[in-house]
Parts: structure tokens; C-alpha cells; sequence
């Protein structure tokens, strides 16, 4: 991991900044490229819808910020409306999604998933589950200036229950996050227990327990207490710490007590919230397996993960 350091930065989730797309285009050009998408616009037929998304996705966000920009000055319109003109569908969807900065579609994300006749739990726990701290402040001030209306009072009139409390208490964007400083020195030093606390594991671990299997029914404020706000390095050690509690007699995983002791919504927030913490890669290559597994694709999903994770690796080396 080491010979990554000078070319990428740490993230607050212990990840490396691999990016799927680079944003090195040796013959990038944002005049040349409006000037090809409107006349990718004016044609037909399978094969410019998709040089329109090849342009697009082969791009930085800053990149086709720019490219909508010179596509305005150079023709008076602006590339959403002439997008919308030339395309339909998934194609459509993509397109209008990669003109928006990744706050800016998390939100209208969100926002969707909201609006009209009931609420779609399993897209809010998508975005907001796996999330840094930055990003979700990034993401609250996007709704905010979008919609008039904050992300905190939309999710309170949206939701209820355990449920409500986990998002509130995720958007707080409260969880303890270990700088890029102190990653990169534990790496070059081969010391990466520095950035945990084993005797904090072991409390924290001990009051997972009390709050679920040792007593009858389920103290939901400690679940969400420390699934919230635990690093993502101090996690993996409670888990691992709680597998090994003298009391947790038949070596029960986290994972499996969340499963227990919750249900509905409830549960796959909580899940979803592990996954990320344990292991944020996987986590998010699996919203790419669900969007394509079983009958026929889920677009919305899919065009979240292209939108969303293209500047951010699904997967590290």
C-alpha cells in the first residue's frame, strides 16, 4: 500500500482515493467535446447515445462542469436541455447525473426517494450509510440550497421510529474519523494498531452485549450510539472483541445479533452501517451486485454507483 502514497490521499474510511475514473484525458478538450456532444445531440440511434455517454463518463466532475459550461457559451443552451432533447430512458437518467456534482445527485437521490406516496427506506440507507463526514455535510448543504427545506427536517417527516433515529443520527456527520495524517504514519510505520483502542473495544463490545442478547428486549440508543460514531478502524477490533466476550457463550457475530434483535428497515440500516465500517470496498461493490443480480437491472441503483463511486474506488490493491 505504501508505493500509493505519493500519488493517492487517505480517506476518513481508511480507504485509498483510487478513483475508477482518473480525469487524465490526453487530448481533453472542453470546447472540442460541447462542440461533438451537439452534434451527437442532433442524431439518432444507439450508437451516439452512447458516444454521448462515453464523453460524459470518461470524464471528472469538474471536467463536464466545464464542458456544460463552453457547451452554453457556445450555443446559448444549456447541455441539460439538449440532453433531455436527444435522450430517454436509463440513457437519459445516466447523462443528467454525471452534469451534477456527486452532492448534488445524492440529494436529488434522497429527495426522491421521499417525495409522493410512501418512502423508499432501502435508497436512503444506500446513501446515507456510506458516507464520510464531509460528504455528508456536502450533501446536506446540496439539499438544503436544492429544496429550501434541511435533509434532517425532510428524513423527520419522512420516517419514524428506530429507523428515523439511526438517519438523524447519521446526518449529524458526528462519526470519529482518523485524519490522512495519522493513516499515513501508521502505514509507513507498520503500526496500524495505533489507530485503535483495545480497551475501548472491550467496554464498547461488553455494552453491545447488555443492550441485546444479556437482557430482554433491545436497548436500540447503544446500537446506534456506537455504530454511528465508531471509526471505521475502532469497529472491525468490537466486532472481532465481541465474537470473543466470555458471555457471548456460542460466539455470536455482530452481524448476526443485528439480525436478532432487529427487523425491517431497521435491521438492513444497521447492517449496511457495519458493512461500510468493516469493510467499505466490499460494501459498496455489493450495491453494484444487487443493482445487476436477478431478473432485468436496477437502473436508479446502478446510475447511483456510476455517479457516485466513479471518483471514489469500489476496490483497492
Amino acid at each position: 500500500m505504501q508505493r500509493f502514497r505519493h500519488i493517492y490521499a487517505f480517506r476518513p474510511d481508511g480507504t485509498l482515493a483510487n478513483p475508477t475514473v482518473f480525469g487524465y484525458i490526453s487530448d481533453y478538450d472542453p470546447t472540442k467535446m460541447a462542440e461533438e456532444l451537439n452534434k451527437l445531440c442532433k442524431e439518432t440511434g444507439r450508437e451516439s447515445i452512447k458516444r454521448i455517454c462515453g464523453i460524459l463518463g470518461v470524464c471528472m466532475t469538474w471536467q463536464r462542469l466545464e464542458i456544460a459550461q463552453s457547451y452554453k457559451s457556445l450555443f446559448g443552451e444549456d447541455l441539460e436541455v439538449a440532453l433531455k432533447h436527444a435522450l430517454s430512458g436509463d440513457a437519459e437518467k445516466l447523462a443528467l447525473g454525471l452534469l451534477l456534482s456527486r452532492p448534488q445527485y445524492c440529494a436529488e437521490f434522497l429527495h426522491k426517494a421521499m417525495k409522493g406516496a410512501g418512502t423508499d427506506e432501502h435508497k436512503l440507507i444506500q446513501v446515507l450509510s456510506m458516507q464520510t463526514n464531509e460528504e455528508l455535510n456536502a450533501i446536506k448543504k446540496a439539499y438544503k440550497e436544492a429544496y429550501e427545506v434541511s435533509l434532517e427536517e425532510a428524513l423527520e417527516g419522512e420516517t419514524s421510529g428506530t429507523f428515523k433515529k439511526i438517519l438523524i443520527a447519521l446526518v449529524q456527520a458526528s462519526r470519529v474519523e482518523v485524519s490522512a495524517e495519522e493513516m499515513t504514519r501508521a502505514y509507513d510505520s507498520g503500526n496500524i494498531d495505533s489507530l485503535m483502542n483495545e480497551s475501548s473495544a472491550l467496554e464498547q463490545a461488553q455494552e453491545l452485549y447488555k443492550a441485546g442478547e444479556g437482557m430482554r428486549g433491545t436497548d436500540d440508543d447503544v446500537f446506534i450510539k456506537i455504530l454511528v460514531r465508531q471509526s471505521h478502524f475502532q469497529m472491525p477490533l468490537i466486532c472481532q472483541t465481541y465474537e470473543s466476550l466470555p458471555e457471548n457463550e456460542k460466539n455470536n457475530t455482530l452481524e448476526s445479533v443485528i439480525k436478532s434483535e432487529f427487523s425491517g428497515p431497521t435491521e438492513e440500516a444497521l447492517l449496511s452501517i457495519l458493512a461500510y465500517l468493516k469493510n467499505p470496498q466490499k460494501a459498496c461493490a455489493q450495491l453494484l451486485l444487487d443493482a445487476t443480480k436477478g431478473m432485468g437491472t436496477n437502473e436508479d441503483l446502478l446510475n447511483y454507483v456510476i455517479v457516485t463511486r466513479s471518483e471514489v474506488s469500489l476496490f483497492s490493491e
